[in-house]
């Protein structure tokens, strides 16, 4: 597990959160923070101060979730993602409209390597995934249903970067 600090003055103080935390995600405009811990989803509205705990989606044994994205606009909608292998017939991301109480597969059956939705800077109806053998995904509808999108024959995406950084929107 990793530890969740929290600055409120740019990063002059830091003040310990918790131990969770390979994944963190901002999601309803900053509101609420996300984190993932073993095979739980952990959420707090009051910055950190006090967290709710939910079961993420069971799928295979040695699938393991890989990381948590939150809707940007879409209060309470968050995404559980997976990665494994390709052979699988599982949703590789899920889609939870209620906090991470109950989740929903989605048609997205490659599996993610880079742990991160990227979402357009309107609503967040446009959101990409980017799989393991550099295909990336689209969605148009907010994440709940995916098609390929085409990527270009020379690229290369390096995923799962050791560290990440993520900024409070507020």
């Amino acid at each position: 597990l990793e530890n969740l600090y929290r600055s409120s003055d740019g990063g002059r103080n830091w003040q310990f959160l918790r131990q969770y935390g390979h994944s963190l995600t901002f999601g309803e405009s900053g509101r609420a923070i996300y984190a993932l811990g073993g095979n739980m989803l952990v959420r707090s509205l009051d910055d950190g101060q006090t967290w709710n705990q939910s079961v993420m989606p069971e799928t295979e044994p040695g699938r393991q979730v890989s990381g948590v994205a939150a809707h940007p606009v879409k209060t309470d909608t968050v995404f559980a993602l997976y990665d494994g292998t390709s052979d699988t017939r599982l949703p590789a991301i899920f889609i939870s409209t209620d906090a991470g109480r109950t989740w929903a597969g989605t048609n997205l059956l490659s599996h993610i390597c880079e742990p991160r939705l990227f979402f357009d800077h309107g609503q967040g109806q446009v959101v990409y995934a980017i799989g393991c053998g550099n295909e990336a995904w689209v969605s148009v509808d907010s994440g709940v249903t995916w098609e390929a999108c085409g990527t270009p024959s020379d690229w290369v995406w390096v995923p799962h970067s050791e560290s990440r950084l993520a900024v409070d929107p507020q």
